[in-house]
């Protein structure tokens, strides 16, 4: 059995929605009932175990992630849909499976911060998953949006890059534009890999003040599925 649940109570809305549009599970893309996230084939090959990383930031602090999913298989096409494609209707599954894995932490958080567009790109695309994730999470966790965090820097493609030039493209990148004195924040992102986005992010939010910062993700890279820690370099 899944570590996350795969299930949740619909609400009238859903019921609304699933009659015209189908509910499908997040990694087959098979028709399932409304209130099903992941189909029970496909459950079958999911972890046991929560998916924790621990990335080091250049401070020495710990950056405790959780992640939902491995980025991998159908999953990994479901994300890359959302992302790419701009498919937005997913937004909402995936982030009620991440707000399953944020409930993980056990922590009580001020608010949910996310990884941002520049805003070049946002208003390239007009879209910014990253943004409605964390719209639907911090509403599914009854906590605010925050719109804390800022990309100030046009950067290349993450995906596009080595571990190491990651780790160089983004620095100094992003930046907070509010005071986050002694607030405990959720950053959420889609996907986590070398963890060098949200290792920046997460220094920006320390620096404006904040208490605590923990993340949550749709999906982690996986190169065992064993717990694990990142350390920079």
């Amino acid at each position: 059995m899944s570590a996350v649940p795969t299930q949740f109570r619909p609400r009238l809305e859903d019921w609304l929605l699933g009659a015209l549009c189908p509910a499908r599970c997040l990694i087959c893309g098979e028709t399932v009932q409304v209130g099903v996230l992941i189909c029970p084939t496909c459950q079958a090959g999911l972890p046991e175990e929560i998916i924790r990383r621990t990335l080091c930031l250049a401070d020495g602090r710990p950056l405790e992630v959780i992640a939902a999913l491995p980025y991998e298989g159908g999953f990994r096409q479901t994300l890359l849909r959302m992302k790419f494609r701009e498919e937005r209707g997913l937004a909402k599954p995936v982030a009620r499976l991440s707000t399953e894995a944020a409930r993980a932490h056990q922590v009580s958080f001020s608010l949910a911060a996310y990884v941002c567009k520049h805003k070049e790109d946002w208003r390239k695309h007009g879209y910014d998953q990253g943004q409605l994730l964390a719209k639907y999470l911090a509403a599914e966790l009854g906590i605010p949006l925050g719109h804390v965090l800022e990309k100030h820097r046009r950067t290349k493609r993450q995906h596009e890059l080595g571990g190491k030039a990651r780790e160089e493209n983004l620095v100094g990148a992003y930046r907070a534009v509010s005071s986050l004195t002694g607030k405990t924040v959720l950053l959420v992102d889609d996907i986590v890999t070398t963890g060098s986005t949200l290792r920046e992010c997460a220094r920006a939010l320390y620096e404006a003040g904040a208490q605590k910062v923990c993340a949550v993700c749709a999906a982690s890279t996986m190169p065992d599925r064993k717990k694990y820690v990142d350390r920079k370099g």
